[in-house]
């Protein structure tokens, strides 16, 4: 369980070779926000709607992580997670699911799919510049 309170940390951009990030969500409007806060933090983005088309960006683009949704239509994330898995290629691929649904119940099924670690939405980021927090 989450400390009551957990300490706020601004992440204001990223500094090294730049990174690929594998957005994957259903809905666009989730994708978009993703994508805009990525790429303001310097990564480079690469999307899917869903765990089948997000099996074959992995394959076409190496990203260097997937934030994947968990429910999806098509193929759901976890399914989508236990494909990668398989693969001897993707075993090490960091993969962060994201889901609304967020018991002790989904975060352990994410973990035993093979996800590095699990979020749940909503997130709050706040992006900044120079080492300054962003206006609340």
């Amino acid at each position: 369980a989450l400390p009551a309170k957990a300490e706020e940390e601004a992440i204001t951009g990223y500094v090294g070779p730049r990174k690929k990030v594998l957005v994957v969500d259903d809905l666009q409007p989730n994708r978009a926000v993703a994508v805009g806060i990525l790429g303001q933090l310097g990564f480079d983005t690469v999307q899917a709607s869903h765990g089948r088309d997000a099996v074959e960006q992995v394959e076409a683009h190496a990203p260097d992580l997937v934030l994947m949704d968990s429910v999806m239509p098509v193929m759901n994330g976890l399914e989508a997670t236990r494909r990668l898995r398989d693969k001897a290629a993707w075993r090490a691929l960091p993969i962060i699911i994201v889901s609304t649904s967020a018991s002790e119940a989904d975060k352990h099924e994410a973990l035993a799919a093979g996800a590095n670690a699990f979020l749940a939405k909503p997130i709050a980021i706040a992006v900044g510049r120079g080492g300054e927090r962003p206006a609340a």
